[in-house]
């Protein structure tokens, strides 16, 4: 019960919920060990500045737990602890420092003194319908990469799920999770769907280009169809200077997670993961933020793509389409996803 309360408020970018929901998965406690996806959590939280979990992630790191051994991460991390009054973090900076180099010490050092902790929750991958009226299950967004019907989506869009369901505008099949990646928070379905487009991932793309964003929104509000918005690449990089995303600024709601972000010519770009708390950053800075969003790179999906043994479809410069038929060359090829848990 613990675990499913902290993941709850962890999901809502609760820094010291993440921090203790990755304990629990540190030690095992209440759900399966997974030092990875303690890792994974302590981490969302040392990125907000939580001191505890910037320990326990610089103790993995040294351990070699759930990441790679790596001991200047080990010692940034737990530099930025004892500096926040852990003393647990700083008697380990001794016995880690034998183990270093100087120029590796200067470079932790230097890592923490670079760091800034990120607004916290400023991130929302998901969230209920704004009425009473809740769908079966919770649902997202996601697209066919592949004839066979391999469908792309977002990890926490299929997390702890009983069941997956995918459907299109005519078709609908049980979905069987694949693979997952809980770091790039992108996962693969199998279906039983034999899709009349599958989508082509372009891999480069510009700040300024214009896109469009193609899902299915607020679920339990809006009809159960397909719904297109229009905006821009407003950055290269997500909240932090994350590098695997890009920030843009066409309208997403909860649903759109796991979607399609297209370019001019109808190409996939991106992947929707999440948009601005905007209640959470006003309260931080006094000021309402206007659409910024985020989407997963198409680099990052390919990548995923490649490691789970899935031929893409490459896209290709053509010329621009009207927004009415970038709607309609996105309609085959996304699908809602229902994760009934």
């Amino acid at each position: 019960q613990a675990a499913e309360w902290y993941r709850l408020a962890a999901k809502q970018g609760n820094a010291g919920a993440q921090s203790r929901l990755g304990y629990l998965y540190d030690l095992g406690l209440g759900v399966p060990q997974d030092y990875a996806q303690a890792a994974e959590w302590y981490r969302l939280a040392a990125k907000q500045g939580n001191a505890v979990a910037q320990s326990n992630l610089g103790a993995l790191y040294a351990l070699g737990h759930g990441v790679p051994r790596n001991y200047v991460e080990s010692y940034k991390w737990r530099n930025l602890a004892a500096a926040q009054g852990v003393t647990q973090a700083a008697k380990a900076l001794d016995a880690l420092s034998t183990f270093m180099t100087s120029s590796q010490i200067a470079e932790a050092q230097r890592l923490s003194a670079a760091f800034r902790p990120q607004i916290a929750g400023a991130r929302v991958a998901s969230a209920p319908p704004l009425t009473g009226r809740h769908p079966a299950g919770d649902l997202g967004s996601g697209f066919f990469v592949a004839a066979s019907g391999l469908v792309l989506t977002n990890a926490h869009v299929v997390d702890r799920c009983r069941q997956i369901d995918v459907r299109t505008a005519d078709q609908a099949s049980a979905a069987r999770l694949l693979g997952r990646d809980t770091a790039d928070d992108l996962a693969l379905l199998a279906t039983g769907l034999h899709p009349d487009a599958v989508a082509a991932l372009r891999l480069s793309a510009r700040q300024g280009d214009a896109i469009a964003v193609y899902g299915f929104p607020l679920p339990g509000l809006l009809a159960p169809v397909g719904n297109v918005t229009f905006g821009n690449i407003t950055a290269l990089a997500g909240v932090g200077g994350s590098s695997g995303e890009m920030q843009i600024s066409a309208p997403v709601q909860p649903g759109n997670s796991g979607g399609p972000v297209l370019d001019s010519s109808g190409d996939v770009v991106g992947v929707v993961v999440a948009k601005l708390d905007a209640l959470r950053v006003a309260v931080a800075t006094r000021d309402i933020p206007q659409n910024v969003n985020f989407a997963i790179k198409a680099t990052v999906a390919t990548d995923f793509l490649q490691a789970q043994g899935v031929t893409f479809t490459r896209g290709k410069a053509r010329a621009p389409l009207s927004s009415a038929a970038l709607a309609a060359a996105a309609r085959p090829f996304t699908v809602q996803v229902e994760c009934t848990r």
